[in-house]
């Protein structure tokens, strides 16, 4: 016969614990942190606080594999933690200012490029047959007699420009040309990507317009002091009044170009790191980066399939 033995109290605590926590009270409050599951890595973000009846304790239920997360405070880490978040700042202000700056340079060299490589030569010629036809002096190749200063000291670069483009017979535009400074277009695409995640705090909307204001405003300033510098100086070679007449302005449409590349990367490029997130990350893993869907105020990615049941979404 078997001898009879009274259960020991941690046996009947254990043994009550999976009914206590079934009963347990929502406390008419969600997790509003980002705090993962330790058994499945599910974010447990804006599920429903419990209150365990036996012990009064706050918990979270899993919902993708049961599993139950204690509610609790940690302790505080010193005068080191004030340090460190102190350090992650300036980290992420570096490179934020980094990413700026790579991206300006990309619009930047972008515009000049498309000026220095599609737009030079057909803007210069247009400006030698004009002053041909209007003064008679042959320009092209060697140094322009005073006849020419003369001639564009009469005209003005405004005008000169504005002949030009009403002409007849030209096979060029300036759009056309400004096309091709989209080959630093990589720059500003890759800089949009990564500044969508910097500025998480923003909406997408916002942080393209901000984006592309900052970098495209420091470009247009670079531009302008060029400008500024050539007609300082003295125009005397015909590419230069080229510049002053319509190269500048291809150079802002190129600038522009690549502008509105870095804009639209900063706009989808939450969307994009999602998508990649979705097709390269293993499930279980996507919890510790649930931040990219909560920024922009998505459900988090779903976890791994729950072992005990079907998969909850």
């Amino acid at each position: 016969m078997t001898p009879l033995t009274e259960p020991t109290p941690t046996a009947i605590a254990a043994s009550a614990a999976p009914a206590a926590i079934a009963d347990a009270e929502p406390a008419r409050r969600l997790l509003t942190g980002d705090r993962l599951c330790i058994g499945c890595g599910y974010s447990l973000v804006h599920q429903p606080i419990l209150r365990e009846p036996t012990y009064g304790l706050l918990i979270v239920r899993c919902p993708e594999c049961g599993d139950v997360a204690p509610v609790q405070e940690y302790p505080l880490l010193g005068r080191w933690a004030s340090r460190l978040a102190a350090i992650g700042a300036g980290l992420w202000l570096l490179t934020l200012l980094g990413v700026l700056a790579v991206s300006t340079i990309g619009i930047t060299a972008g515009g000049f490029m498309a000026w220095g490589l599609a737009g030079e030569r057909p803007v210069t010629e247009a400006v030698e047959a004009l002053a041909l036809a209007d003064t008679g002096i042959a320009v092209s190749g060697g140094y322009p007699p005073p006849e020419f200063q003369a001639w564009f000291n009469a005209e003005g670069p405004a005008r000169i420009g504005r002949r030009i483009l009403e002409s007849p017979g030209r096979d060029w535009s300036l759009p056309g040309l400004a096309v091709s400074g989209l080959a630093f277009a990589p720059l500003p695409l890759a800089g949009g990507m990564v500044l969508a995640i910097l500025l998480l705090h923003r909406r997408p909307a916002t942080a393209a317009l901000l984006g592309s204001a900052v970098t495209m405003g420091i470009a247009g300033l670079i531009l302008w002091f060029n400008l500024r510098s050539e007609l300082d100086s003295g125009i005397i070679w015909t590419p230069e009044v080229a510049f002053v007449a319509l190269g500048w302005r291809i150079v802002l449409l190129g600038m522009l170009f690549n502008a509105m590349v870095l804009a639209a990367a900063v706009f989808f490029g939450r969307s994009i790191t999602r998508w990649l997130i979705r097709l390269a990350v293993p499930p279980r893993m996507r919890g510790s980066l649930a931040f990219l869907w909560l920024a922009d105020d998505l459900p988090p990615p779903p976890g791994v399939r729950n072992p005990r049941g079907p998969r909850v979404h």
